[in-house]
C-alpha cells in the first residue's frame, strides 16, 4: 500500500497518514543517530529502506493501541502512607516516531493534557495523610508526577514513549488532579 510522505522544511519533519491517525518523524533526531550521512540525500535512502518495517510497525501498534489503553487506564501508587489510585484519561497532541541511536524507530505519543480523574487515597497505617481536596500545589504536582511517571514506565513496558512538554499539574475539581 502506498502512503504519502510530505517534507516539511520549517519543521524539519516527514509527516504521513496511516488509517485515521497523523505521524510525524523528526529528521533532525534521525541525521543525530546516525553517524555516516554525507548529504540529506543520504537520510532520505536510509528512510527509504526502514519504511516498509516502520509501516509493519505502526499497524502492529495501532492494533495493540486500544487495549493497551483499556487496561492501563487504572494506577495506583504509594505516597508517605498512603495509597493512591485513579482514572487516566488523555488527549494526544501528535504520533511520533523518535529515532534512537541506531536509526531505529521507536513509537511515542505526545500528549497535549492528562488527566487523573476520580483520584481516592486510602492510608495504610494510621491516617496522618489529609484527604486531597486540602494539599497544596507542591504536593498536587508531586503526586501527579508520580502518577504520570509509573504510567509513563508501564507504557515503555508495552514499547511505547509517552511524552508531555509540561509535567505540572493542579486540581480542577475535588477529586481531579489535570496536567496545566
Amino acid at each position: 500500500m502506498s502512503k504519502q510522505i510530505i517534507y516539511n522544511q520549517e519543521k524539519n519533519a516527514l509527516f504521513f497518514q496511516n488509517n485515521e491517525i497523523q505521524y510525524k518523524i523528526d529528521l533532525t533526531c534521525y541525521k543525530q543517530s546516525q553517524i555516516n550521512f554525507n548529504s540529506q540525500y543520504d537520510i532520505i535512502d536510509s528512510l527509504e529502506k526502514k519504511l516498509i518495517s516502520i509501516y509493519s510497525n505502526i499497524d502492529r501498534m495501532e492494533k495493540r493501541l486500544k487495549p493497551i489503553n483499556k487496561v492501563l487506564n487504572k494506577i495506583s501508587i504509594e505516597y508517605g502512607n498512603t495509597v493512591i489510585s485513579c482514572t487516566i484519561t488523555f488527549e494526544v497532541n501528535e504520533f511520533e516516531l523518535i529515532a534512537d541511536e541506531y536509526g531505529n524507530f521507536e513509537f511515542a505519543i505526545d500528549l497535549e493534557k492528562i488527566t487523573f480523574n476520580e483520584v481516592v487515597t486510602t492510608p495504610l497505617l494510621e491516617p496522618d495523610f489529609l484527604d486531597i481536596i486540602n494539599l497544596d500545589i507542591n504536593e498536587i504536582n508531586s503526586i501527579g508526577s508520580s502518577l504520570f511517571y509509573k504510567l509513563q514506565t508501564r507504557y515503555k513496558n508495552c514499547n511505547v514513549i509517552f511524552q508531555l512538554d509540561n509535567v505540572s499539574f493542579h486540581r480542577p475539581n475535588q477529586n481531579t488532579i489535570e496536567s496545566f
